[in-house]
């Protein structure tokens, strides 16, 4: 609207013997006040239950192969802007459900509290039907270090890089398996993870979206008894891997998470 105004201003005669001088359009400003404001997303800052439901499938030697999902529920605090949000995340809940139920699998509280809380800024672009929404979560390695193990997981306790992950005295993070017969066994591994979400966000305050992993290995490098010391084949199923967000009430605690609060119709993602 400014320049159109400029444009239609009647033009003035100069007095006789002056010359008439034409002052500068000022068409850097005329641009700028016809430009549109870019749009501004719905604000994804707060607290929220963030789901992860990564589904993949074990092949084990003798048994066949068997289809595993691992739950994992986050207590997830946005803060920054909300052209630019931050996504910190602290580990609540961890839940692995094999298909053929041969023994149960129990991740000890102790394991839990010992995953790396983690950090991360998102990308928020406009799209058809809402915000597309990307976020990489980084590479996580659990029980060793990659600078002096490499990146993939070890094959052994005594690799070099191994380390405690809660501090137990075992090698790698401590896990259950209650088998039949041969009661609970500890099992000790190492895990090599890196996962992105992507997903369409319109401003609900429940939205899901697309898990894909783009590395992931995992082996067992010692066990309370040594009959248990297998490893299995693993490949993912990204299609049926997904997150949820549910926004939860300020002041929600971990605890409350997993007692159900925020969490999806019959408690399981």
């Amino acid at each position: 609207m400014f320049s159109l105004f400029l444009a239609g201003a009647p033009a003035q005669a100069a007095p006789a013997g002056i010359e008439a001088v034409e002052a500068p359009a000022p068409a850097a400003e005329a641009a700028a006040a016809e430009a549109p404001a870019a749009p501004v997303p719905p604000d994804l800052r707060g607290l929220w239950r963030f789901d992860l439901r990564i589904v993949s499938n074990a092949k084990v030697p003798v048994l066949g192969t068997t289809e595993v999902k691992s739950r994992t529920t986050f207590l997830a605090t946005v803060d920054g802007t909300a052209e630019a949000p931050v996504i910190h995340t602290r580990p609540c809940q961890l839940q692995a459900e094999p298909s053929r139920a041969i023994a149960k699998t129990i991740v000890p509280q102790s394991f839990i509290e010992a995953l790396p809380r983690k950090t991360f800024a998102p990308r928020l672009e406009a799209g058809d039907g809402g915000w597309r929404f990307h976020a990489d979560m980084r590479p996580q390695y659990l029980g060793y270090d990659p600078k002096v193990a490499g990146e993939k997981p070890p094959h052994d306790k005594e690799a070099k890089g191994i380390t405690d992950l809660e501090g137990d005295g075992h090698p790698g993070g401590t896990i259950h398996l209650d088998a039949p017969i041969f009661g609970l066994i500890e099992l000790y591994v190492v895990q090599r993870a890196h996962t992105v979400l992507d997903g369409t966000w319109t401003g609900a305050d429940v939205w899901e979206g697309d898990a894909t992993v783009l590395a992931f290995g995992q082996r067992t490098i010692g066990a309370s008894n040594r009959l248990f010391v297998a490893n299995a084949e693993v490949t993912v199923d990204q299609a049926n891997s997904r997150f949820r967000w549910a926004r939860v009430p300020p002041g929600t605690t971990c605890g409350q998470l997993k007692a159900g609060t925020g969490a999806p119709p019959g408690g399981k993602y």
